[in-house]
């Protein structure tokens, strides 16, 4: 059985026990459920000289490796509030949870935790209609920050299977602890009796919530052929002096529109192994007939057997187990890739940077031109023609004729500047062919197929040119005469933002980020394009200032936007979505 967004754990132990007569036995314990490191809800009661405060949470671990860094973070559902916040406190109170607790100083250990045979069977009860012993001792508050002195736990363990069931834990603490946890100003104790109980174990936890669970920003997106949409990848962070410090977040989530609610999933598995760690998906997705979703990810495991080193791999997303599967490593093993597929077979990877190379500190770290193409059926990978023109940050769109046109992009790494280079690829002929470059340089731009096969292209304006003069900032390319035509200007400058193909044909571009200045300004505005006008007008406004965030066509019409990051005087990650419908 697994986590979710972490590791796996099946582990057997023996807690040393004295029954009621007195005398000294072993009772068999093992765990094998969904809460152990990851994932948790409990409930909280605070006691202090003035106050009692009870509080029911669910909490997720994200902890994942990338670049040989741990990132840990938690985040803490409040069910009350229907709020999720990031709080590292409750990796205060997970430490309860953890096997080197339960099972002694290795995880893989039986040893009692509690080596003077103080534990005690004190009866037996019904929890969720099974049958547990009850098994009660004192724990060394040492093992716990902020605990003082021992503190007191039971088990709750399954009479028939041995399955651990429930813990709680209860003692004197460092009331600050718990202070942060539950924002209650009210805490003024320097001491507090806490109780923790944590009751998802030896079961599969059925986890939903109304939004994202971790505040999220450069996610991706992806409608899935059920109607429900797939959010992967991307990054939360913390804030400081306007700076955020990025952490990759590790799990995927599911919105269903029939609930609305929001749903954790699986950890991506390789085909040979039971668990696999340091997941990061993190390139646009691609949509194959059959439903499934390819992308890209950054692992610790590959199938070469190199465990350890970094790798950049093919996963694939099934609709029916709602899994991620790892299925190849890139030969080239890059980063920072684009990818398109070609008749829902072959996945096209196309430029990015060396891995290797951005490792080593004498390697010169230049965009690729690099093309290859993996066969999903056969899992074989071909070395295509490259690129006319190396750059990463590109975009992609595919044209009616098969063909797909990658424009923009960052050419030069050491100054960031961008490049107005456009060329098409021609699968049938494994063939690159420059077209006219576009009215300026575009290194983050937004770009989207018009339903009359011209190809939008917004925003993510050049550094240099979008502070000197009136750079254009909207621009369509017409495949057909191969020639680029400005249109009429947006209200306000975007890069960050988000472009959405409308049911009527016309786009709407939501939110964003004024790219030409320092001072962080974010938008909460949104404005459609008219292909029969080639002007822009007034979308409906967003609840928040959003950038970096996703956008999704849902079947009924209406955009979900979700996640990103939102502006309050400081730039801040959010995990809130909303639907917006265009008029």
């Amino acid at each position: 059985m697994e986590t979710v967004g972490g590791y796996a754990f099946e582990i057997s132990g023996s807690l040393t026990v004295r029954d009621s007569a007195g005398q000294e036995r072993d009772i068999s314990v093992e765990y094998s459920g969904d809460a152990l490191t990851d994932y948790n809800s409990a409930n909280v009661s605070l006691t202090t000289p003035s106050n009692t405060v009870e509080y029911a949470v669910i909490a997720l671990q994200n902890m994942g490796t990338l670049f040989g860094e741990i990132q840990r973070m938690s985040y803490v559902f409040d069910t009350e509030t229907r709020r999720w916040t990031e709080k590292e406190d409750l990796l205060v109170l997970s430490y309860v949870t953890n096997p080197r607790v339960l099972f002694g100083s290795d995880r893989f250990e039986t040893s009692d935790i509690v080596t003077d045979g103080s534990m005690q069977v004190t009866g037996r009860e019904l929890l969720d209609g099974v049958e547990t012993d009850v098994v009660s001792g004192k724990l060394s508050g040492s093992v716990v920050t902020g605990a003082e002195n021992e503190l007191q736990v039971t088990y709750r363990v399954g009479v028939d299977n041995s399955l651990l069931r429930q813990v709680e834990v209860s003692g004197v603490f460092d009331s600050s602890i718990a202070h942060s946890l539950m924002d209650e100003d009210s805490i003024d104790s320097v001491q507090g009796n806490l109780t923790v109980i944590f009751s998802d174990y030896g079961k599969d936890v059925d986890y939903k919530a109304p939004h994202l669970v971790s505040p999220r920003f450069s996610h991706e997106a992806t409608l899935l052929d059920d109607g429900r949409v797939l959010v992967s990848g991307g990054w939360t962070g913390v804030v400081n002096n306007n700076e955020i410090y990025p952490y990759p977040v590790v799990f995927s989530q599911i919105y269903d529109p029939e609930t609305d609610t929001w749903t954790l999933t699986a950890i991506i598995r390789t085909e040979d192994s039971s668990e696999s760690s340091g997941f990061l998906i993190y390139s646009p997705a691609v949509t194959l007939s059959d439903g499934r979703v390819a992308s890209v990810a950054l692992s610790e495991e590959s199938q070469s057997g190199n465990a350890g080193d970094v790798t950049s791999a093919i996963a694939l997303f099934d609709l029916e187990s709602d899994e991620w599967t790892h299925l190849s490593d890139i030969p080239s093993n890059r980063i920072f890739v684009s990818i398109f597929a070609v008749d829902d077979k072959e996945i096209v990877v196309v430029g990015g940077l060396d891995l290797e190379a951005m490792s080593s500190s004498q390697a010169t770290i230049e965009p690729e031109a690099l093309v290859e193409s993996y066969n999903v059926g056969t899992g074989e990978w071909q070395t295509l023609n490259p690129m006319n023109e190396a750059a990463m940050e590109q975009t992609l769109v595919a044209l009616d004729d098969g063909r797909v046109i990658v424009t923009g992009g960052i050419s030069d790494l050491e100054t960031l500047r961008g490049t107005a280079r456009a060329e098409i690829f021609d699968p049938a002929t494994d063939s690159w062919t420059l077209t006219g470059d576009m009215n300026a340089p575009r290194p983050t731009a937004k770009a989207i197929a018009l339903t009359d096969g011209r190809v939008l292209v917004t925003g993510g304006l050049d550094q240099y040119a979008s502070m000197f003069g009136d750079s254009p900032d909207s621009e369509t390319y017409d495949p057909v005469a191969g020639e680029w035509t400005l249109t009429d200007p947006m209200s306000v400058r975007r890069m960050n933002h988000t472009l959405t193909l409308l049911p009527d044909g016309r786009v709407l571009a939501a939110g964003g980020e004024d790219p030409r200045g320092s001072d962080y300004f974010l938008y909460s505005s949104t404005e459609i394009f008219d292909p029969e006008t080639n002007s822009w007008s007034a979308g409906p406004e967003l609840s928040q200032p959003r950038a970096s965030h996703s956008a999704t066509l849902m079947p009924d019409g209406s955009v979900l936007m979700a996640g990103g990051i939102s502006q309050d005087g400081e730039r801040y990650p959010v995990a809130s979505t909303e639907f917006i419908t265009p008029r």
